[in-house]
């Protein structure tokens, strides 16, 4: 699943309880091992528009 706004699009690689919300088997596929390892670790895929800007940012909670 692809989250647009007006700079650019981010997917997140995370496990997904609904099936259909994921757009292939090796999506599910990866989803699903992550849920299986337990992973504490979340990462996404940025596409920012040309001359677009991201934001620096942190996570209190990051160890």
């Amino acid at each position: 699943m692809v989250f647009q706004f007006p700079g650019g699009d981010i997917q997140w690689a995370r496990f997904r309880y609904d099936v259909n919300d994921y757009p292939s088997d090796e999506e599910m596929e990866l989803g699903t091992s992550i849920n299986n390892q337990q992973s504490k670790m979340t990462f996404g895929t940025l596409r920012i528009k040309s001359k677009g800007l991201r934001a620096p940012h942190w996570h209190f909670n990051a160890k």
